[in-house]
């Protein structure tokens, strides 16, 4: 197996605000606030291009409510309303919505510190509960498909890669590779 070399970014125009990953809203909840009284929105974020490990299997977010325009809530309110996906009825609303996720870092209060943590950039879709493989399979016996190819299945249908490779191991000898490209017999 031979191993990718890190590409280097000499343009600024490519370069990103921070990390960025898919990920589905696993769980959406309010809890206690850390920070004193009253309660914070607490996501769980189970990325589907790769694995978290810890127990859950997710990144975790929290959101204190705020009125305030800049702070964490402002601007993750904002997003959704933004991305088209602001909650009808509560926050359970936002359970099984897959988006795009980054980080960005701000500071809020003049010479206080930085603080990171992740919003959403894209909305992707909501997940599928019962995800019927029989699409792919199609597509793995008339045309066959790349790995990336097939991670982009997964993510437009919001399916974990984990869910997906366990999928492709079931499929024994019936599946082959030739040149980077998966077929079905």
């Amino acid at each position: 197996m031979s191993e990718e070399k890190e590409q280097v970014v000499w343009n600024p125009e490519e370069l990103k605000e921070g990390a960025s990953f898919v990920g589905r809203i696993e769980k959406a909840e309010w809890t206690p606030s850390e920070y004193g009284s009253g309660r914070q929105l607490h996501l769980q974020i189970r990325p589907l291009d790769h694995e978290v490990k810890g127990e859950s299997g997710c990144y975790h977010e929290w959101y204190n409510p705020s009125r305030q325009k800049r702070s964490k809530w402002g601007m993750f309110v904002t997003r959704l309303h933004e991305l088209g996906a602001t909650p009808k009825k509560d926050e359970k609303d936002l359970e099984g919505k897959v988006f795009e996720w980054e980080t960005v870092t701000e500071t809020f209060i003049e010479g206080g510190d930085e603080v990171s943590f992740r919003l959403p950039c894209r909305l992707m879709g909501e997940e599928k509960k019962d995800v019927s493989f029989a699409e792919l399979e199609k597509m793995l016996k008339e045309q066959g498909m790349t790995k990336t190819q097939i991670k982009r299945w997964a993510m437009k249908n919001g399916v974990p890669s984990a869910k997906v490779d366990e999928y492709m191991k079931s499929l024994g000898t019936r599946l082959k590779e030739e040149e980077g490209t998966y077929f079905l017999e």
